[in-house]
Protein backbone atom coordinates (compact mmCIF):
# COMPACT_ATOMS: atom_id res chain seq x y z
CA UNK A 1 0.00 0.00 0.00
CA UNK A 2 0.74 3.58 -0.99
CA UNK A 3 0.27 6.63 0.76
CA UNK A 4 1.22 10.14 0.12
CA UNK A 5 1.76 11.85 3.33
CA UNK A 6 0.32 15.66 2.62
CA UNK A 7 -1.81 16.31 5.09
CA UNK A 8 0.59 17.16 7.75
CA UNK A 9 -1.71 20.12 9.84
CA UNK A 10 0.06 20.64 12.92
CA UNK A 11 2.55 19.94 15.47
CA UNK A 12 0.84 17.44 16.53
CA UNK A 13 0.72 15.56 13.26
CA UNK A 14 -2.83 15.15 11.40
CA UNK A 15 -2.09 12.81 8.72
CA UNK A 16 -4.60 10.97 6.08
CA UNK A 17 -4.44 9.79 2.72
CA UNK A 18 -4.12 11.97 0.19
CA UNK A 19 -4.06 11.54 -3.94
CA UNK A 20 -1.57 9.29 -4.83
CA UNK A 21 0.07 11.60 -7.10
CA UNK A 22 3.25 13.44 -6.04
CA UNK A 23 3.02 17.07 -5.75
CA UNK A 24 4.75 19.89 -7.00
CA UNK A 25 5.17 23.40 -4.97
CA UNK A 26 7.05 26.22 -5.49
CA UNK A 27 9.36 26.68 -3.01
CA UNK A 28 10.37 30.44 -1.56
CA UNK A 29 12.20 31.78 -4.21
CA UNK A 30 9.66 30.72 -6.74
CA UNK A 31 11.13 27.58 -8.74
CA UNK A 32 10.08 24.53 -8.84
CA UNK A 33 10.30 21.64 -6.77
CA UNK A 34 12.06 18.09 -8.88
CA UNK A 35 9.39 16.12 -8.03
CA UNK A 36 11.75 12.80 -7.53
CA UNK A 37 12.62 14.14 -4.23
CA UNK A 38 9.80 12.28 -1.80
CA UNK A 39 10.84 10.51 1.38
CA UNK A 40 9.52 7.17 1.82
CA UNK A 41 8.73 5.97 4.49
CA UNK A 42 8.72 2.17 4.98
CA UNK A 43 5.99 0.42 7.43
CA UNK A 44 5.08 3.68 9.35
CA UNK A 45 1.00 2.45 9.78
CA UNK A 46 1.98 -1.19 9.87
CA UNK A 47 3.68 -4.35 8.35
CA UNK A 48 4.44 -3.74 4.62
CA UNK A 49 3.12 -0.39 4.53
CA UNK A 50 4.78 2.08 2.32
CA UNK A 51 4.24 6.10 2.42
CA UNK A 52 5.59 9.06 1.24
CA UNK A 53 5.77 12.62 2.25
CA UNK A 54 5.43 15.43 0.04
CA UNK A 55 8.47 16.52 -1.61
CA UNK A 56 11.10 18.38 -0.20
CA UNK A 57 11.27 21.63 -2.49
CA UNK A 58 15.00 21.99 -3.62
CA UNK A 59 16.51 24.10 -6.10
CA UNK A 60 18.72 21.68 -7.30
CA UNK A 61 22.41 22.45 -8.62
CA UNK A 62 24.23 20.14 -11.21
CA UNK A 63 25.39 18.02 -8.12
CA UNK A 64 29.02 17.55 -10.23
CA UNK A 65 29.44 21.30 -10.60
CA UNK A 66 28.23 21.67 -6.44
CA UNK A 67 30.85 18.87 -5.73
CA UNK A 68 33.56 20.29 -7.77
CA UNK A 69 32.84 23.77 -5.51
CA UNK A 70 32.80 22.44 -1.84
CA UNK A 71 35.13 19.15 -2.16
CA UNK A 72 38.08 21.28 -4.26
CA UNK A 73 39.77 21.36 -1.34
CA UNK A 74 39.81 17.36 -0.60
CA UNK A 75 41.27 16.51 -4.18
CA UNK A 76 38.34 14.19 -4.30
CA UNK A 77 38.62 12.10 -7.54
CA UNK A 78 34.66 12.21 -7.82
CA UNK A 79 31.90 13.45 -6.56
CA UNK A 80 30.69 11.28 -3.42
CA UNK A 81 27.34 9.37 -3.66
CA UNK A 82 26.93 10.97 -0.37
CA UNK A 83 28.42 14.13 1.52
CA UNK A 84 28.30 14.52 5.13
CA UNK A 85 29.46 17.60 7.22
CA UNK A 86 29.59 17.82 10.71
CA UNK A 87 29.80 21.89 11.13
CA UNK A 88 31.81 22.95 13.95
CA UNK A 89 28.59 24.76 15.67
CA UNK A 90 30.88 25.40 19.49
CA UNK A 91 29.09 23.08 21.99
CA UNK A 92 26.24 21.92 20.07
CA UNK A 93 25.51 19.48 16.49
CA UNK A 94 24.78 20.18 13.35
CA UNK A 95 25.30 17.30 11.07
CA UNK A 96 23.95 18.28 6.91
CA UNK A 97 24.08 16.10 4.18
CA UNK A 98 23.61 15.87 0.36
CA UNK A 99 23.28 13.02 -2.38
CA UNK A 100 24.32 12.77 -5.20
CA UNK A 101 20.74 12.32 -5.85
CA UNK A 102 19.71 15.83 -4.64
CA UNK A 103 18.30 14.91 -1.40
CA UNK A 104 19.30 16.77 1.52
CA UNK A 105 18.53 16.79 5.30
CA UNK A 106 20.16 17.89 8.54
CA UNK A 107 20.18 16.37 12.14
CA UNK A 108 20.10 19.02 14.65
CA UNK A 109 20.48 22.77 14.17
CA UNK A 110 23.66 24.14 16.58
CA UNK A 111 24.13 26.59 19.42
CA UNK A 112 21.51 29.70 19.57
CA UNK A 113 24.88 31.78 20.00
CA UNK A 114 25.69 32.73 16.38
CA UNK A 115 24.93 31.61 13.24
CA UNK A 116 27.50 28.32 12.62
CA UNK A 117 25.12 25.58 11.64
CA UNK A 118 22.93 28.24 9.29
CA UNK A 119 25.59 28.99 7.52
CA UNK A 120 26.87 25.37 7.37
CA UNK A 121 23.62 24.69 6.08
CA UNK A 122 24.31 27.74 3.17
CA UNK A 123 27.53 26.14 2.47
CA UNK A 124 26.55 23.14 1.54
CA UNK A 125 23.12 23.36 0.42
CA UNK A 126 22.92 26.94 -1.23
CA UNK A 127 19.53 27.57 -2.10
CA UNK A 128 18.18 24.07 -1.63
CA UNK A 129 15.67 22.79 0.40
CA UNK A 130 15.35 20.22 3.25
CA UNK A 131 14.55 16.35 1.85
CA UNK A 132 14.77 15.82 6.14
CA UNK A 133 15.27 17.12 9.68
CA UNK A 134 15.85 15.58 12.61
CA UNK A 135 15.54 17.32 16.33
CA UNK A 136 17.40 14.73 18.15
CA UNK A 137 16.02 16.16 21.29
CA UNK A 138 15.24 20.04 22.80
CA UNK A 139 18.51 21.35 23.78
CA UNK A 140 19.04 24.47 22.90
CA UNK A 141 22.50 23.55 21.54
CA UNK A 142 20.44 21.49 19.23
CA UNK A 143 18.19 23.43 18.18
CA UNK A 144 19.14 27.20 18.39
CA UNK A 145 19.54 27.91 14.32
CA UNK A 146 16.20 26.03 13.90
CA UNK A 147 14.06 29.19 12.71
CA UNK A 148 16.87 31.08 10.67
CA UNK A 149 17.30 27.89 8.74
CA UNK A 150 14.03 26.98 8.34
CA UNK A 151 12.61 30.30 7.20
CA UNK A 152 14.15 30.16 3.33
CA UNK A 153 13.59 26.50 3.27
CA UNK A 154 10.98 24.16 2.22
CA UNK A 155 11.09 20.65 4.40
CA UNK A 156 9.65 17.46 3.14
CA UNK A 157 9.66 15.45 6.62
CA UNK A 158 10.53 16.63 10.03
CA UNK A 159 11.10 14.16 13.18
CA UNK A 160 11.19 14.99 16.37
CA UNK A 161 10.94 14.10 20.21
CA UNK A 162 7.69 16.65 21.05
CA UNK A 163 9.42 16.83 24.67
CA UNK A 164 9.06 19.98 26.37
CA UNK A 165 11.54 20.32 28.76
CA UNK A 166 10.23 20.53 32.68
CA UNK A 167 11.25 24.14 33.14
CA UNK A 168 9.82 25.28 29.52
CA UNK A 169 5.98 24.13 30.98
CA UNK A 170 4.81 27.84 31.10
CA UNK A 171 5.10 30.15 28.07
CA UNK A 172 7.38 32.94 28.93
CA UNK A 173 9.79 30.68 31.31
CA UNK A 174 13.24 32.11 31.88
CA UNK A 175 16.04 30.18 29.86
CA UNK A 176 13.56 28.51 26.77
CA UNK A 177 13.70 31.56 24.57
CA UNK A 178 15.52 29.17 21.88
CA UNK A 179 12.65 26.11 22.50
CA UNK A 180 9.81 28.32 21.97
CA UNK A 181 11.33 29.79 18.74
CA UNK A 182 11.74 26.27 17.47
CA UNK A 183 8.46 24.89 18.52
CA UNK A 184 6.87 27.83 16.85
CA UNK A 185 9.16 27.00 13.69
CA UNK A 186 7.97 23.38 13.92
CA UNK A 187 4.69 24.66 13.77
CA UNK A 188 4.93 26.70 10.78
CA UNK A 189 6.61 23.86 9.18
CA UNK A 190 3.52 21.04 9.88
CA UNK A 191 1.27 24.58 8.40
CA UNK A 192 2.94 24.23 5.71
CA UNK A 193 1.37 21.29 4.95
CA UNK A 194 4.79 19.45 5.85
CA UNK A 195 5.02 16.25 7.24
CA UNK A 196 5.80 16.37 10.77
CA UNK A 197 6.09 13.33 12.85
CA UNK A 198 6.14 14.25 16.65
CA UNK A 199 7.16 10.81 18.95
CA UNK A 200 4.39 12.27 21.53
CA UNK A 201 1.24 11.45 18.99
CA UNK A 202 3.49 9.06 16.94
CA UNK A 203 6.10 6.85 18.14
CA UNK A 204 8.07 4.54 15.85
CA UNK A 205 9.57 1.30 16.09
CA UNK A 206 13.37 0.67 16.05
CA UNK A 207 14.08 -0.02 12.22
CA UNK A 208 11.78 2.33 10.66
CA UNK A 209 13.26 3.75 7.61
CA UNK A 210 13.45 6.50 5.86
CA UNK A 211 14.18 6.70 2.22
CA UNK A 212 16.08 9.65 0.78
CA UNK A 213 16.83 7.92 -2.72
CA UNK A 214 19.81 5.69 -2.22
CA UNK A 215 20.24 6.75 1.18
CA UNK A 216 18.20 5.48 4.13
CA UNK A 217 18.61 7.23 7.19
CA UNK A 218 17.30 4.45 9.58
CA UNK A 219 15.09 5.46 13.55
CA UNK A 220 16.61 3.79 15.95
CA UNK A 221 15.56 5.06 19.31
CA UNK A 222 13.49 7.84 20.66
CA UNK A 223 11.22 8.98 23.09
CA UNK A 224 8.83 11.74 24.34
CA UNK A 225 9.54 10.30 27.71
CA UNK A 226 12.47 8.38 28.37
CA UNK A 227 11.04 5.18 30.07
CA UNK A 228 13.44 4.36 33.28
CA UNK A 229 14.97 7.21 34.31
CA UNK A 230 17.22 5.47 37.16
CA UNK A 231 19.74 7.06 38.78
CA UNK A 232 19.60 10.11 35.70
CA UNK A 233 19.85 13.47 36.44
CA UNK A 234 17.35 15.91 35.55
CA UNK A 235 19.50 17.39 32.58
CA UNK A 236 20.31 14.02 31.77
CA UNK A 237 16.48 12.62 31.46
CA UNK A 238 16.14 15.38 28.95
CA UNK A 239 19.49 14.17 27.08
CA UNK A 240 18.09 10.57 27.23
CA UNK A 241 15.14 10.93 25.37
CA UNK A 242 17.28 11.71 22.27
CA UNK A 243 16.44 9.96 18.81
CA UNK A 244 19.39 8.15 17.40
CA UNK A 245 19.51 7.34 13.69
CA UNK A 246 21.63 5.65 11.12
CA UNK A 247 22.59 7.45 8.25
CA UNK A 248 23.56 4.84 5.71
CA UNK A 249 24.55 3.61 1.79
CA UNK A 250 25.92 1.08 0.19
CA UNK A 251 26.88 -1.07 2.93
CA UNK A 252 28.78 2.04 4.79
CA UNK A 253 26.89 4.27 7.78
CA UNK A 254 26.81 7.14 10.29
CA UNK A 255 25.57 6.94 13.52
CA UNK A 256 24.19 10.14 15.35
CA UNK A 257 22.63 9.72 18.95
CA UNK A 258 22.14 13.66 20.01
CA UNK A 259 23.30 13.37 23.62
CA UNK A 260 22.14 9.90 24.68
CA UNK A 261 22.96 9.01 28.22
CA UNK A 262 24.45 5.09 28.67
CA UNK A 263 26.34 5.94 32.07
CA UNK A 264 24.84 8.66 34.56
CA UNK A 265 27.50 10.64 36.37
CA UNK A 266 25.91 9.85 39.91
CA UNK A 267 27.09 5.45 40.68
CA UNK A 268 28.21 4.74 36.95
CA UNK A 269 30.85 2.81 36.56
CA UNK A 270 33.00 1.52 33.62
CA UNK A 271 30.50 -1.75 33.03
CA UNK A 272 27.55 0.47 33.71
CA UNK A 273 25.00 -0.05 30.50
CA UNK A 274 22.16 1.86 31.42
CA UNK A 275 20.03 4.90 29.95
CA UNK A 276 19.09 5.29 26.23
CA UNK A 277 22.56 3.50 24.86
CA UNK A 278 21.59 0.49 27.20
CA UNK A 279 18.40 0.36 25.78
CA UNK A 280 19.57 0.56 22.12
CA UNK A 281 22.27 -2.46 23.01
CA UNK A 282 19.01 -4.49 24.43
CA UNK A 283 17.10 -3.65 22.03
CA UNK A 284 18.25 -2.53 18.71
CA UNK A 285 19.45 -5.16 15.92
CA UNK A 286 22.74 -5.84 15.91
CA UNK A 287 23.39 -4.88 12.63
CA UNK A 288 21.52 -1.59 12.51
CA UNK A 289 23.53 -0.54 15.69
CA UNK A 290 26.92 -1.32 14.29
CA UNK A 291 28.11 1.90 12.64
CA UNK A 292 31.38 2.98 10.43
CA UNK A 293 31.29 5.96 11.85
CA UNK A 294 30.19 7.61 15.42
CA UNK A 295 28.89 10.93 15.76
CA UNK A 296 29.78 10.63 19.81
CA UNK A 297 27.11 10.59 22.52
CA UNK A 298 26.85 14.44 24.12
CA UNK A 299 29.42 15.85 22.78
CA UNK A 300 31.86 13.18 24.27
CA UNK A 301 30.55 13.74 27.81
CA UNK A 302 31.62 11.19 30.74
CA UNK A 303 27.31 10.24 30.82
CA UNK A 304 27.83 8.68 27.11
CA UNK A 305 29.41 6.36 24.95
CA UNK A 306 29.44 3.72 27.49
CA UNK A 307 31.91 0.77 27.15
CA UNK A 308 29.01 -1.32 26.19
CA UNK A 309 27.59 0.79 23.71
CA UNK A 310 30.90 1.34 21.81
CA UNK A 311 31.23 -2.44 21.81
CA UNK A 312 28.24 -2.94 19.92
CA UNK A 313 28.82 0.30 17.31
CA UNK A 314 32.18 -0.78 16.78
CA UNK A 315 33.05 2.29 14.81
CA UNK A 316 36.15 2.81 12.73
CA UNK A 317 36.21 6.74 13.70
CA UNK A 318 34.54 8.66 16.21
CA UNK A 319 33.55 12.34 16.05
CA UNK A 320 32.96 14.66 18.92
CA UNK A 321 31.29 17.69 18.10
CA UNK A 322 32.51 19.59 21.08
CA UNK A 323 33.18 23.34 22.19
CA UNK A 324 35.08 24.96 25.00
CA UNK A 325 34.01 25.45 28.19
CA UNK A 326 32.30 22.07 29.38
CA UNK A 327 35.45 19.80 29.70
CA UNK A 328 34.32 18.01 26.15
CA UNK A 329 35.46 15.17 24.95
CA UNK A 330 35.88 13.86 28.35
CA UNK A 331 39.32 12.15 28.97
CA UNK A 332 37.86 9.06 30.52
CA UNK A 333 35.07 8.86 27.12
CA UNK A 334 38.09 8.75 24.99
CA UNK A 335 39.97 6.53 26.86
CA UNK A 336 37.25 3.70 26.60
CA UNK A 337 37.09 4.71 22.80
CA UNK A 338 41.34 3.75 23.11
CA UNK A 339 40.59 0.80 24.97
CA UNK A 340 38.18 -0.45 22.64
CA UNK A 341 41.05 -0.64 19.65
CA UNK A 342 40.21 2.84 18.02
CA UNK A 343 43.40 4.98 17.30
CA UNK A 344 43.68 8.28 18.02
CA UNK A 345 44.05 9.20 14.46
CA UNK A 346 40.43 8.45 13.98
CA UNK A 347 38.93 10.23 16.82
CA UNK A 348 38.11 13.77 15.26
CA UNK A 349 36.94 16.56 17.27
CA UNK A 350 35.80 20.19 15.88
CA UNK A 351 37.03 21.92 18.79
CA UNK A 352 40.72 21.58 18.04
CA UNK A 353 41.56 24.44 19.46
CA UNK A 354 40.28 24.46 22.80
CA UNK A 355 42.05 25.87 25.29
CA UNK A 356 40.05 27.25 28.61
CA UNK A 357 41.20 26.72 32.08
CA UNK A 358 37.76 25.08 33.14
CA UNK A 359 37.69 22.78 30.08
CA UNK A 360 41.49 21.47 31.78
CA UNK A 361 39.70 21.16 35.25
CA UNK A 362 36.58 19.52 33.97
CA UNK A 363 38.95 16.90 32.49
CA UNK A 364 38.98 17.55 29.11
CA UNK A 365 41.18 15.37 26.73
CA UNK A 366 44.04 17.34 25.70
CA UNK A 367 46.28 15.17 23.42
CA UNK A 368 45.03 16.12 20.38
CA UNK A 369 44.35 20.19 21.18
CA UNK A 370 46.11 22.64 19.85
CA UNK A 371 45.38 25.81 21.66
CA UNK A 372 47.95 28.23 20.09
CA UNK A 373 45.52 27.70 17.04
CA UNK A 374 42.51 28.73 18.81
CA UNK A 375 39.20 27.98 18.57
CA UNK A 376 36.28 29.47 17.02
CA UNK A 377 33.26 28.07 15.69
CA UNK A 378 33.20 27.15 12.12
CA UNK A 379 36.95 26.32 11.50
CA UNK A 380 36.85 22.93 12.46
CA UNK A 381 34.22 21.02 10.35
CA UNK A 382 34.26 17.43 9.76
CA UNK A 383 33.66 15.77 5.82
CA UNK A 384 32.31 12.27 5.98
CA UNK A 385 32.10 11.36 2.05
CA UNK A 386 30.62 8.39 0.76
CA UNK A 387 32.65 7.35 -2.69
CA UNK A 388 30.93 4.84 -5.57
CA UNK A 389 33.02 2.61 -4.30
CA UNK A 390 31.76 2.15 -1.52
CA UNK A 391 34.63 3.39 0.35
CA UNK A 392 33.90 6.08 2.82
CA UNK A 393 36.73 8.87 3.83
CA UNK A 394 36.45 11.31 7.13
CA UNK A 395 38.33 14.29 7.20
CA UNK A 396 38.75 17.54 8.55
CA UNK A 397 37.68 20.12 6.15
CA UNK A 398 40.66 22.28 6.92
CA UNK A 399 43.26 19.19 7.47
CA UNK A 400 45.80 21.62 8.18
CA UNK A 401 44.57 24.65 9.64
CA UNK A 402 46.45 24.17 12.75
CA UNK A 403 50.26 23.72 11.39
Amino acid sequence: MRLLLCCAMSAGLFLSACSATQPVRPDKAGSIAPTQNVVVIRGLEGEGDVQRAPPAVVRRLEVEERNNRYLSRLQAVEPPDLHVRVVDVGQGLCVVGLTAEGYTFLVDAGHWIGNACADGVDRLLPDMGLSMVVLTHSDGDHLGNLPLILESREVGTLLWTGYTPPHCTQVGASGCTTFFNAREAIGEVAADQSSVLNLKTTPLASGQVFELGEVEITFLAGWHEFPDVGQMSPSEISNAVSIMVRISHGGRSILVTGDAIGRPLRGSDDETCTGSEGWAVENVEADLLSADVLIASHHGGNNGSAKCFITAVAPEFVIFSAGGGHGHPHRETVARFLAAGIPEAHLLRTDRGSNSASDAEEGEWAETSVPACGDKSKDDDIDILFGSDGGITTSYVEPNRCE
